[in-house]
């Protein structure tokens, strides 16, 4: 005995009712540095700024080569960090008056 049946298919009916849209494999773009476009690798890894909270890579990181917009604060910690260094550092200098 034949089976005499045809099949219909309406797609979009199937695509919403099996795949819900939240499931959809999405492309993930790839970080970057924002100066050079750095990809991050396995062997590359990004950093975030604290003070403008960008990712840069490993040349790229430091405030004053990538002009954070918050390059102030950056040196006003450092004049901080090195006062504190040269005041606990106990030196007694006298001037040398011959030689």
């Amino acid at each position: 005995m034949k089976n005499n049946f045809e099949y219909t298919i309406d797609n979009e009916a199937f695509n919403e009712s099996v795949i819900p849209k939240d499931l959809l494999i999405k492309n993930k773009k790839k970080k970057r540095c924002k100066i050079c476009r750095k990809k991050k690798t396995i062997f590359l890894d990004l950093f975030l700024c604290k003070y403008c909270s960008n990712t840069y890579c490993m040349s790229c990181k430091c405030p004053s080569i990538h002009n954070c917009d918050n390059l102030y604060i950056y040196k006003e910690e450092e004049r901080k960090k090195l006062e504190n260094k040269l005041s606990s550092a106990n030196c007694n200098f006298k001037k040398i008056e011959s030689i």
